[in-house]
Order: structure tokens, then sequence, then C-alpha cells
């Protein structure tokens, strides 16, 4: 029974991420085009904090079936977003493997740098398929990812650890 609730909290990750991805599809049904995604991506942050937590369903693999339905989602060529996600999964992985998570400073700054690559890796796929992009909002959202961490990191350790206890003690 126990290992039923553990994988129920293992996906959770992966349903934050995809819930993350659709969330401005749904909105857009209720005619509430908020357009938070000029601000952060919460996607890239959630994809490194469960990464970096060693969730099991985070894989290469699955970073880039869920990086192929963005690019359906979003309009962008495929390939963009599972590439960015790749990096931003495999920098938390050897982020996570040197032991980094002592010290949660080195562990965000470990995130900019891989947001950093990633918006790289984003534009140069822009530019090169000719798309237009507006490099100012891109600016803002990778400022916006790497300020929002901090809250991001708190609310689901807080959470996640309450949840933790409530599976542990029934």
């Amino acid at each position: 029974m126990n290992k039923r609730k553990k994988d129920y909290y293992e996906l959770l990750g992966i349903t934050l991420v995809l819930l993350s991805i659709w969330s401005n599809t749904i909105l857009a049904q209720f005619s509430l085009n908020l357009n938070l995604y000029k601000f952060s991506n919460i996607t890239y942050v959630l994809i490194y904090f469960f990464t970096f937590h060693n969730y099991k369903y985070f894989s290469f693999t699955s970073m880039f079936v869920i990086g192929l339905i963005s690019d359906s989602i979003s309009g962008i060529p495929f390939g963009t977003s599972s590439i960015a996600y790749m990096v931003i999964y495999r920098i938390a992985v050897f982020q996570e493997t040197i032991k980094l998570r002592t010290v949660f400073l080195s562990e965000w700054v470990a995130l900019g740098s891989a947001l950093f690559i990633a918006y790289a890796i984003v534009l140069i796929m822009l530019f090169l398929s000719g798309r237009s992009f507006d490099i100012l909002i891109h600016t803002y959202n990778f400022i916006g990812s790497f300020a929002l961490y901090p809250f991001i990191w708190f609310i689901l350790k807080f959470l996640l650890s309450k949840y933790n206890q409530r599976i542990t003690n029934d």
C-alpha cells in the first residue's frame, strides 16, 4: 500500500509540469488571457526543482515528450522546448550528483546557469528557424523565473513535507 502512495507522490511532479504547460491554454478558454508567460517560465523552474530532488518520473525521455507537447501547444518549432527541458534536466542531475543541495544559494545559482543556457538555446533555435521573437520578453522571462525560484522552492518544500508527513502517518 505504501508503494502505491509513493508512486502518486512521484507523479505529482509530472502533473504540475504538465499543468504549467497547459495553464495558458486552459485560462484562455475562460477568457483569462493573463500573459503570465511573459514574466516567468514556471515549467523550467518546476523541471529543475523536481529533477534536483530526485523524482523518478523525470528522465531524459519524459523531458523530450513533455517538450514536444509544449511545442505543439505553443506553436514553436518542434524540438525547441525538448532541447531546453533536457538541458535543464541534465544540469539539475549534474548539480545533484555533486551534492550541491547542501546550500540553497548554490542551488539557485545553478538554476540561473541552467536557465541562461536554456534561453540561449531557445533564442538560437528561434533565430535559425526564422521565427520572430522579442529579446526583451525573453530577458524578463529569465529574470522573473530566476527571481521566482526561492518562492516556488519554499512553497513546494513546505507542501511536499506536509504531504510526506501525511503519507507516513497513514
